[in-house]
This record gives structure tokens, sequence and C-alpha cells, in this order.
């Protein structure tokens, strides 16, 4: 079942102690890249086979991870309005709030080209283990990145040089897996389908 916002009164550190241990996704692209990386979620769901999955994803992106039949690799889903979140203090106020009261054990965002609002919900969530991809610098100014690449515990490093999109999706969780001391081999990695005119 998707739940957009959690309802939650205790401490992380709390909640933490007496829940399942918990992951967040982070993937706000536009839906050729989110697109992309969804054929990845089954080995999300591999690696992480014990957590209690969320998936913080881009509103344009609600239709399509309902064809792609996410709901057997993620558990819940969080989506992003860019536009509220451009124009109401209140809506990131809460949710920000509930990214942190969710109490997330570790969070990931495996992009390549990483964005500020994808860093800030890394930093918000004060999750133990904060994993993102050490990537380029086409939406984050290399100075002010330097900043935020302080909020995570874990910067994966990505290969030098050109590379399609797919088979950066597929080197960050073969390289994650690395890190956890498992094996993974993203055979699976392309999209499946196309995305139509009503996502």
């Amino acid at each position: 079942m998707w739940t957009a916002y959690a309802s939650v009164s205790s401490t992380p550190e709390k909640r933490r102690r007496e829940n399942k241990r918990k992951l967040l996704i982070v993937r706000i692209d536009a839906i050729g890249d989110f697109m992309m990386f969804s054929s990845l979620l089954p080995y999300y769901r591999e690696l992480f086979k014990d957590y209690e999955i969320t998936l913080f994803a881009n509103k344009i992106n609600g239709s399509l991870i309902e064809r792609l039949q996410t709901n057997h690799t993620i558990d819940n889903l969080i989506l992003f309005d860019r536009k509220k979140s451009s124009r109401s203090i209140l809506y990131n106020k809460i949710l920000f709030k509930t990214i942190r009261d969710s109490a997330f054990d570790a969070v990931v965002y495996p992009a390549f080209s990483r964005e500020f609002v994808g860093d800030y919900v890394i930093a918000v969530s004060e999750a133990p283990e904060r994993i993102g991809y050490d990537g380029d610098y086409r939406n984050i100014p290399r100075n002010f990145r330097k900043k935020t690449d302080a909020y995570y515990t874990e910067l994966i490093p990505a290969s030098p040089g050109i590379m399609p999109e797919p088979e950066r999706n597929k080197e960050f969780i073969e390289r994650l897996a690395a890190q956890l001391g498992s094996t993974i081999s993203a055979t699976a990695y392309l999209p499946i389908f196309m995305p139509n005119v009503n996502d």
C-alpha cells in the first residue's frame, strides 16, 4: 500500500529500536531517467531483502510506478511535488518532517547527477547510513557540492568518462553491493517499456 506521509509521534531513535529496519531510496528524476532506473529496483530488494523499502520519487512518475508494478519491490512511496515545493513552505516543512520522523536506518540516493533537494533529503533523514553517488556537477556547482558531500556517510565512486545512464545505474548497485559485502550482477538493467501519453 502506498503511503504519502507517515503518522508518527515517538522519536526517530526509539522507532529504530522498535521497528523493522527501513530504507529510503531517493530518485526524483523526470520520466526518462526514472524509467531507466526503475528496472534496477528488484536488485535493491535483493540487496536490502530484510528492509522495509520506501521510494521517494517525482510525482510525475506516479502512474509509471504503478504500471511497472513495483509494489513487489518497494513497500511505500513518497511522491515529491516540485511545483508545491517551490511555492509552499508548509509543504516542505511537512514533507521533510515526515522523512525525518520516519526514522530510516539507511538512505540511498543513486543518481549520477545529484540535485540539491535530493542531497537535502539525505541530510534531514538523519539516517545512520547515508549513501550517494560521487557523480558529476551538472546540477550542483562544484564548490557547493563539496558541502553537500558531507551529508553522506559514504559516496560510491563513479567511473570516469561518458557512460550511458543505464550503465551508471548498473555500476552503482553493483558497487554498492560490493561495499556491503555482497555480490550482485545487474543483468536486467535496461528499461522494460516506454512511457505512454498518460505518464
